[in-house]
């Protein structure tokens, strides 16, 4: 049995509806598209209303910050103190996980304690601290 391989057709391609022409612009310029057909549909619609929206962001922004200065300081203040405590715990961790470091830290601590109660309790004041 002998099967046979059939050809297809060249197909031309169809051209799209919507054709993309470039206007000429003046040297130094940049050239603007224009579409032959302006569309009317729910996706245009809703790429324009988003674009419009994108637009106005900045100074809707810059209102708000104006109106609502003083809770997004606070929360601005509250989320840099979370970060700074999230951080500073984590490099709590990883001191405590090295060998020998919360001994050497915990003898430090008792040296300074020493000191400090020596120095504030124990001596005599001159009156001049």
């Amino acid at each position: 049995m002998e099967t046979q391989i059939q050809q297809k057709e060249y197909a031309e391609p169809s051209l799209a509806k919507n054709i993309v022409t470039i206007q000429d612009s003046e040297p130094g310029s940049l050239a603007k598209l224009t579409n032959t057909e302006i569309s009317n549909n729910q996706g245009a619609d809703f790429g324009r209303n988003i674009s419009d929206v994108l637009q106005q962001l900045p100074q809707n922004i810059v209102e708000f910050t104006y109106e609502y200065k003083l809770p997004v300081v606070s929360f601005a203040f509250i989320v840099l103190m979370n970060i700074g405590l999230r951080l500073v715990l984590a490099v709590l961790y990883g001191v405590r996980q090295i060998p020998f470091a919360p001994t050497f830290f915990e003898l430090i601590g008792i040296g300074y304690t020493t000191w400090f109660v020596s120095r504030n309790f124990f001596a005599e004041h001159d009156g001049r601290s």
